[in-house]
């Protein structure tokens, strides 16, 4: 299960993190000045983690107008900032929760 551009808090982050194959999908607003959002990403463990954008809409603050899928970069670099990460591993880990996540074979 994915929870698409979650938007919750702390409190509704912790039951789904409870299940097994469940997780978070952060979008542009991440970048966003929301406290309770970063709050979420501080607590999800890497391996409940996926990133999107949403396109074409929730565009990284950083950027203006129509969002598009080069974005998810703002979105990748926030986290890595918020959960003290390294950015290029935090790529490696979000790639394979979405291997994970959608059941997809490297082989295909």
């Amino acid at each position: 299960m994915i929870f698409h551009c979650f938007s919750g808090g702390p409190q509704e982050a912790e039951i789904i993190l409870q299940r097994e194959n469940y997780y978070i999908s952060f979008s542009g607003t991440i970048t966003y000045k929301n406290d309770a959002l970063i709050r979420v990403a501080k607590l999800v463990p890497p391996e409940k983690i996926l990133i999107e954008t949403d396109a074409p809409y929730l565009t990284p603050s950083l950027e203006k107008g129509r969002n598009e899928p080069a974005y998810v970069r703002h979105v990748l670099k926030k986290i890595s900032d918020i959960k003290k990460i390294d950015y290029e591993e935090l790529a490696k880990i979000t790639y394979e929760n979405t291997i994970k996540a959608f059941g997809i074979s490297e082989n295909s």
